[in-house]
């Protein structure tokens, strides 16, 4: 325990869950090069739609580099606020800040240690991205021992994390960490109060490992939204049985049983280079008094956002 005294839990800070108020959303603009290939022109526009409408419901920062900080801002528009800043790619959730609150509105941000999911991605400026956002807001930054990506992981307002054996116990990640130490740091950074250990996500997911925002998503009152592929012959079908049975016999941190709500898996789809791509509904965003559904141009779209909006029914 001494060696996480000073750390965020030491102080009194904790991750509250995605659905509590945000001041402000963080993204990044897209950069040339994978996985976007001759499509990033389209990847920017739909960025910057996404933008617009989180702006609807709280401010939004777009980081892009000094020589695109001007297309940026002409893609997103007036409501969108530009930070310039060079990055490798723009995946803000995953190499950006978690942030930390202390309830006596008091807000600190987390820098995990990102080293392009594995070494399989350039992250010499990426790694510094949570830094550095930390210093423009002014807030205090804890530098946490572990690797890890903001899309590894989800939290209830418990404490309750859910992540992936596949992802924060990897070789290329924690190679020396054991999954006891891997949970003091979740429990010392970011106030966890119980880890739950799945044994991967979506196979399809291969440049992530497998994150957890594919697979689930938190909901308050112990609800939990999960990617439902239920067709026996989809091969993430047996996968996500597994996931189902396990958290069907598990409890939260404060030792409620969950109440599974399945969504509904899209249609396939296939990646910029011909690849079975992870598609899925539950990977959304909710900015306040709202929600941002992924939508696939299939027949499910429909069915999946009412399932999501009954779950969080006072969000547009």
């Amino acid at each position: 325990m001494s060696d996480f005294v000073g750390s965020p839990a030491d102080r009194g800070f904790y991750m509250p869950p995605e659905w509590s108020v945000h001041e402000r959303c963080w993204m990044a603009w897209p950069q040339e090069g994978v996985p976007w290939l001759d499509a990033v022109d389209v990847a920017r526009s739909v960025f910057a739609d996404v933008a617009r409408q989180i702006s609807r419901f709280e401010p939004v920062t777009m980081v892009a580099a000094p020589w695109q900080a001007e297309e940026a801002q002409m893609t997103c528009g007036p409501s969108v606020k530009i930070q310039v800043l060079p990055l490798n790619d723009c995946w803000s959730r995953d190499f950006g800040p978690s942030f930390v609150i202390d309830g006596q509105d008091s807000c600190a941000a987390i820098a995990w240690r990102f080293n392009g999911y594995g070494n399989r991605v350039a992250h010499d400026l990426d790694e510094f991205f949570a830094e550095v956002v930390a210093e423009e807001l002014e807030m205090a930054c804890f530098h946490a021992p572990l690797v890890v990506e903001g899309g590894a992981f989800q939290i209830d307002e418990h404490g309750t994390v859910v992540t992936t054996e596949k992802v924060l116990q990897s070789k290329s990640r924690n190679p020396t960490l054991t999954a006891r130490q891997i949970e003091e740091r979740l429990v010392y950074y970011i106030g966890a109060r119980k880890v739950i250990w799945l044994a991967e996500g979506l196979g399809a997911d291969r440049s992530t490992d497998g994150h957890i925002d594919n697979v689930l998503c938190f909901a308050p009152n112990g609800k939990v939204l999960v990617h439902w592929p239920d067709d026996f012959g989809d091969p993430e079908h047996g996968i996500m049985q597994d996931i189902v049975h396990g958290l069907s016999r598990e409890t939260n941190a404060a030792g409620q049983p969950f109440e599974i709500i399945k969504v509904p898996a899209p249609d396939p789809g296939y990646d910029f280079e011909g690849k079975p791509a992870a598609r899925s509904y539950v990977n959304f965003y909710l900015p306040n008094n709202a929600a941002i559904i992924p939508g696939f141009d299939c027949a499910r779209d429909k069915e999946a956002a009412d399932i999501i909006s009954a779950t969080f029914p006072d969000r547009e």
